[in-house]
């Protein structure tokens, strides 16, 4: 980074401790792995049922061959990715996991927003949806002015028209 960018004096703030980490230390890393071996291994049981294994068809060329492939390679170099991320795992250092567990927490919520917004909308309709959507993304992301708040019933307003009406 270019030092003109970074205006900060580096004496008035310490990094905090996930900053401190070497690449390739970070705490929560073994539980990454973890669930990349498990996610990987459970599609690969229920490969079956996805994808085809017609006899009729060569062995490289049958649908659910490069699939099994991949997962497959995903779910074996997944168990080394474990291994080594659990014995480099940064020991007693159980407040930082939790930090970096959180942050990983964290990027989970618009798109648990966005599942709310997809699931009401058979139930209240695609408008009162929109409204309701919009209004409360605008709670959430700190604004609390009425300017705002109109200006988000105009654009949900303007999406639903639009799309009802052109698509």
């Amino acid at each position: 980074m270019h030092p003109e960018l970074n205006q900060r004096d580096k004496t008035d703030s310490q990094p905090s401790e996930l900053q401190q980490l070497q690449p390739g230390q970070h705490p929560a890393q073994w539980v990454f792995a973890l669930l990349l071996v498990l996610l990987s291994s459970w599609l690969l049981a229920n490969l079956s049922e996805q994808a085809k294994f017609p006899s009729s068809k060569s062995f490289i060329t049958r649908p659910g061959f490069w699939p099994a492939i991949s997962l497959s390679g995903m779910a074996f170099f997944g168990c080394f990715f474990l291994y080594s991320s659990w014995r480099n795992r940064p020991h007693e250092r159980v407040a930082e996991l939790v930090t970096e567990l959180k942050t990983w927490l964290a990027v989970a919520e618009y798109p648990l927003w966005f599942l709310a917004y997809v699931g009401a909308v058979p139930q209240l309709g695609y408008l009162p949806s929109s409204i309701l959507f919009v209004s409360l993304m605008s709670y959430r992301l700190g604004y609390r002015s009425k300017a705002i708040y109109f200006a988000g019933l105009l654009g949900a307003v303007a999406t639903v028209v639009i799309f009802k009406s052109l698509l």
